[in-house]
């Protein structure tokens, strides 16, 4: 299972190279040439194969968060586990992850469960999802079908809208609210 943290655990001593192959050439005995050449093609997919020597203070908490999304994927794990992988990102950034999310599920076939506090997110990659609601409850099914508007505004406390942008195949889920001055 390759696995995200909300929290950044790289280590400080080690360069994004030695951070991203550590676990599998020690845990899942992966070949030291191998999660190389696999950590450099992920580096280069997220723009980060410039940041291969550098050392985790060195990288932006995004930045950080992509070397972490590289790391859960070397080794090629079949089943992986991201925690608001887009925490930290900006939109290009939340764009590449989303793709390299929907890549790994639809493409490589790959289960991936990841967490989010933007459902745009789930509309936009997954297939299904599990959405909580106050007082403990919960909603479970095709994310069309559970991420309406009624349905957030049930679990958020607010009015949203499913927005559907001029040439955009999928809609954004867009927050109605004021903001008082």
């Amino acid at each position: 299972v390759g696995m995200v943290f909300q929290r950044f655990n790289l280590f400080p001593h080690m360069t994004v190279l030695e951070n991203i192959i550590m676990a599998p050439v020690s845990v899942k005995k992966l070949p030291r040439d191998e999660a190389i050449a696999q950590a450099e093609q992920l580096l280069r997919k997220v723009g980060l194969l410039d940041k291969i020597d550098a050392y985790p203070n060195s990288l932006s908490g995004g930045q950080q968060q992509l070397v972490l999304i590289a790391r859960a994927l070397v080794g090629a794990s079949q089943n992986i586990l991201l925690d608001e992988p887009c925490s930290a990102l900006d939109l290009a950034n939340q764009q590449l992850v989303l793709q390299l999310i929907s890549d790994l599920a639809h493409r490589q076939k790959r289960t991936v469960l990841f967490t989010t506090h933007d459902p745009t997110h789930a509309l936009q990659v997954a297939n299904q999802t599990l959405l909580l609601l106050p007082d403990g409850e919960w909603l479970a099914g095709e994310s069309a079908a559970v991420l309406t508007e009624a349905n957030l505004q049930r679990a958020y406390g607010l009015a949203v809208r499913k927005v559907h942008p001029p040439g955009s195949a999928l809609p954004l889920l867009a927050p109605q609210f004021t903001i008082r001055r």
